[in-house]
């Protein structure tokens, strides 16, 4: 597993310095993700690596809910949960991704219940990658970095999270949708 998170680290790092910077481009390559995360029904799930059989509150599974926007670029989000033990499906973050025509980038912005808001912008951008730079808000006005990568290939996504502890990336999970 180390070794995947190595060479997943190691990709994005070396698209991101040899990979085309060539903003339509981009946008492209976007709008192709955007066309293989909603098809079917655009829902994704994840086995909870964490699930507790004996603990009613436990997540079993997480979902990502992909919807597409009104515009070609936009890609709504939902990440989910499912708790069996209750019969019930409770919601975690809400956002979407849009093409940003000042900055030129792919941008991201969701929103917990808490009230905590996640913003970002895309860090590199291929056919099979994708990978996000953020910032977390909480309503203090406190902030804390986090980077997402996705991996997109044989119909799935595998999803690297990371937050800067430290002076350094740690890995936050690994998810396999």
């Amino acid at each position: 597993m180390k070794l995947f998170f190595l060479f997943v680290l190691l990709l994005s790092i070396s698209i991101k310095c040899i990979g085309s910077t060539d903003p339509d481009f981009q946008k492209l390559l976007f709008v192709e993700q955007i066309r293989f995360l909603i098809k079917g029904n655009g829902k994704w799930k994840a086995e909870n690596p964490g699930y507790k059989n004996k603990d009613d509150w436990s997540i079993r599974y997480y979902g990502y809910e992909f919807e597409k926007g009104i515009e070609e670029s936009i890609l709504k989000l939902r990440i989910t949960g499912y708790i069996p033990s209750k019969l019930m499906k409770v919601i975690f973050w809400e956002g979407f991704y849009y093409w940003d025509y000042i900055k030129n980038r792919l941008s991201y912005i969701s929103v917990n219940p808490d009230g905590q808001v996640a913003r970002g912008l895309s860090d590199s951008i291929n056919a099979s990658l994708l990978v996000l730079s953020l910032t977390l808000t909480n309503k203090n006005g406190e902030t804390k970095l986090h980077k997402d990568t996705h991996l997109f290939n044989d119909d799935k996504i595998q999803s690297v999270s990371l937050k800067w502890e430290e002076g350094r990336w740690i890995k936050n999970s690994e998810m396999l949708w």
